[in-house]
């Protein structure tokens, strides 16, 4: 995944997340399973930015 499409499908998976936070309430299984898919997301992120100062 290129650096650009993760930070789209990072910040399109926030809004998605505090829109859902909004309507359902923070604790709603939906905002959590969108939480957990943001983390992924940001952890992918991550491990690319890692990998590329190693080289």
């Amino acid at each position: 995944m290129m650096n650009l499409e993760i930070n789209e499908e990072i910040e399109d998976a926030r809004k998605q997340m505090i829109q859902l936070g909004c309507q359902l309430g923070l604790l709603h299984p939906r905002v959590v399973e969108s939480s957990e898919n943001l983390d992924k997301l940001l952890l992918s992120y991550y491990h690319q930015q890692k990998n590329r100062s190693r080289y």
